[in-house]
């Protein structure tokens, strides 16, 4: 659902430049669906995140980095996520869940981001 690259940028404006992850899970609890984490600012840690919560830094991470808002809406065949870049939409990324099309348009953003 989400690379523990895009997981380790996204949640980098969290916890700082030396944030590094070492491995990762999904998980459904009582509390909600949230990732849990290892990693690493000095010291091995654990921590979690719902998935809610990630989605939405998610989206502040591709509109503070690269300028581009990820706007989701719904559909019969699921949720679309798109790329709107200005006054431009520049693409767009289909899942069965809204945080799922939003992984996907980050993990597009990072993959295309020297493009």
């Amino acid at each position: 659902m989400i690379t523990k690259e895009l997981l380790s940028e996204v949640l980098t404006n969290t916890y700082g430049e030396n944030f590094q992850i070492y491995e990762f899970e999904e998980a459904f609890t009582f509390e909600g669906y949230h990732f849990t984490y290892d990693y690493s600012d000095n010291n091995i840690e654990k921590d979690s995140i719902n998935i809610y919560e990630l989605a939405h830094k998610c989206k502040e991470w591709a509109f503070n980095n690269y300028g581009i808002d990820i706007k989701t809406s719904r559909r019969t065949f699921g949720f679309v996520a798109k790329l709107g870049i200005g006054t431009h939409t520049n693409g767009q990324q289909t899942a069965d869940t809204e945080p799922e099309a939003i992984f996907k348009a980050c993990q597009w953003i990072l993959d295309n981001k020297e493009k």
